[in-house]
């Protein structure tokens, strides 16, 4: 494979399968830019599945999550028509036996080429609080994580500033740390998978196909 040929994280038919093949490096990726937010594991779930046209069985579709730990299904991903890059993650409470009733908790990750509106950081989170209790998040308020990965931002650490630089450039650089040549790792196989690639080609036409009919 030529260096021309090569498609980076951030490329529409690389990032799902990097997200549906490597859900620890997708918390990795997480944790280096918010630490905050507790996620001890991610799993792929059926509907993540149904992103590569795998269908599941309905009576197969219990997630194997643990209630005392935050653990997080990945729902989606979608591709924004900007370049963004959005992955929306599920936390089911287990006090309901059927899961598809349960109010969730969700977090919504995007990894964009721009930068986020009225700010000039890198990183930025949205969340809805409970003004009259100590500005404390609602228990099953969204989270909105956003990586601003073109902006230059003096907050970092030298980690954050070496991934960022990866996403842009999509190749590490002299400053690569041990997770930026881990996923790049990864990448690399994806791209050398031929069978990915010519599935995820298919999955992309039909996408392209459904949105010229919907328009």
């Amino acid at each position: 494979m030529t260096e021309k040929d090569f498609l980076p994280l951030t490329h529409p038919r690389v990032f799902p399968v990097f997200v549906h093949e490597h859900p620890d490096l997708l918390k990795e990726i997480m944790h280096l830019f918010f630490p905050d937010v507790e996620i001890t594991r991610l799993i792929s779930s059926s509907d993540l599945w149904e992103y590569f046209g795998i269908h599941t069985d309905p009576d197969d579709e219990s997630p194997d999550l643990n209630p005392d730990e935050p653990e997080y299904l990945i729902d989606d991903v979608v591709i924004q028509t900007d370049g963004t890059i959005e992955v929306r993650l599920l936390r089911y409470p287990l006090d309901d036996e059927e899961y598809e009733e349960r109010e969730t908790e969700m977090i919504a990750c995007l990894f964009s080429p721009k930068p986020v509106s009225g700010s000039e950081h890198a990183l930025s989170r949205y969340e809805v609080v409970d003004v009259l209790n100590e500005n404390r998040r609602y228990e099953y308020s969204p989270r909105i994580l956003t990586v601003s990965y073109r902006a230059d931002d003096e907050r970092l650490n030298d980690e954050q500033n070496a991934f960022l630089t990866y996403l842009r450039e999509g190749k590490p650089g002299n400053t690569a740390t041990p997770l930026v040549k881990k996923v790049h790792e990864q990448v690399w196989t994806i791209n050398r998978d031929q069978g990915w690639r010519t599935f995820m080609n298919f999955v992309e036409s039909i996408q392209n196909s459904e949105t010229y009919v919907e328009d």
